[in-house]
C-alpha cells in the first residue's frame, strides 16, 4: 500500500488526532483482502492511526505483564463490594439528577456520605 496522505480529526474534547491514509491499486491477489475488503472498487483505502496503535500496544504489554496480571486479579474484587452495599443496603439504584455534572455531584455527595458513615463506624469500633 502505499501512503497518500494524512487526515486530521478533532475528538470531542478537542484532541486533534493524526491518521495515515494509505491506498492501493489492486487487491486482487492480497492475502489479507478477506479481511479488508468491502467494496466491488478495484482500489482500497485505509487509514491508520500509528500513535494510537503504539500507545495500544503499550497498555497491551503493561495489561499481560505479571504486575499487570496481578493488578487486574484484585481489580473485581476490591470495588464490587461497595458497589454492591451502596446499591443493596443503602437502595441508591438510580441518580436523582439529570445530566453528567449532575449525576457526577449526586454520585460524590453520595460517596462522601457512604465514607463518612465507615469512618464513624470504624471509629466506634476502635472506641
Amino acid at each position: 500500500m502505499k501512503r497518500v496522505g494524512t487526515v486530521n480529526t478533532r475528538t470531542d474534547g478537542g484532541f486533534v488526532a493524526q491518521s495515515a491514509v494509505y491506498k492501493t491499486r489492486r487487491c486482487e491477489g492480497c492475502p489479507l483482502r478477506w479481511g479488508c475488503y468491502k467494496g466491488m472498487a478495484p482500489a482500497r483505502t485505509i487509514t491508520a492511526n500509528h500513535s494510537l496503535m503504539e500507545l495500544k500496544r503499550q497498555a497491551r504489554e503493561r495489561l499481560t505483564s505479571g504486575r499487570g496480571l496481578e493488578h487486574r486479579s484484585r481489580r473485581p474484587i476490591e470495588p464490587e463490594a461497595v458497589f454492591g452495599q451502596m446499591k443493596h443496603n443503602m437502595q441508591y439504584k438510580r441518580f436523582r439528577h439529570f445530566g453528567k455534572d449532575k449525576a457526577a455531584m449526586d454520585f460524590a455527595f453520595f460517596a462522601i456520605a457512604f465514607n463518612t458513615k465507615k469512618m464513624a463506624a470504624t471509629m466506634k469500633k476502635a472506641a
